[in-house]
């Protein structure tokens, strides 16, 4: 794995495409690993680079939702097991569409999720939002702070992000959970 991340490393804003794309189908580190050294390095341009990769992830999470939808589950227990099968399908079940959301902030790499969402035919609209609002709230806070800050940023404010794009998911979850039980 380490031989992957430095080939794409290598490449720059190449390579954070290339990482972007893959990582919601069979790429378990996180796409920062490549992201955030190619935004430190190009500081004037760190939010387009965020925007950019977004939009690659997210085309990523297509391919990766239709392939888990043709290939199923007898894939994602090749892949990675049927306990991590197991596990991602008990959180779909009890959460649903917020398992997507929340699932960029999780230890269970993303491409579980992307693949398994395909596999259980969840609303592919849905997926799509959920997707799109995940990756934004992860990526894009990151091309501001660095763009803002650059190199004076720490990993502690990383962390600070990371806690406020959950912050913010489980408000949102909370809003819609109170929302629907005030119907009833």
């Amino acid at each position: 794995m380490e031989n992957l991340i430095t080939f794409l490393s290598k490449y720059g804003i190449f390579g954070v495409l290339l990482a972007a794309f893959f990582e919601p189908i069979i790429f378990p580190p996180p796409v920062e690993i490549v992201l955030l050294p190619v935004m430190l390095s190009n500081q004037d341009k760190a939010i387009l680079i965020s925007l950019v990769t977004v939009c690659v992830s997210f085309i990523g999470g297509m391919v990766g939702y239709n392939l888990g939808k043709i290939a199923g589950r007898p894939l994602i227990i090749k892949m990675f097991g049927n306990d991590a099968l197991n596990k991602v399908e008990e959180i779909y079940n009890k959460y649903g569409i917020f398992a997507v959301m929340t699932s960029s902030f999780t230890p269970i790499p993303y491409e579980v999720y992307t693949l398994s969402a395909g596999a259980f035919r969840m609303n592919f609209y849905r997926y799509l939002i959920a997707t799109c609002l995940c990756r934004l709230l992860r990526y894009v806070p990151e091309g501001i702070l660095i763009q803002l800050f650059g190199h004076a940023m720490s990993k502690k404010t990383f962390e600070s992000v990371t806690f406020v794009a959950i912050a913010l998911i489980a408000v949102f979850i909370i809003y819609i959970i109170i929302k629907r039980y005030a119907r009833k």
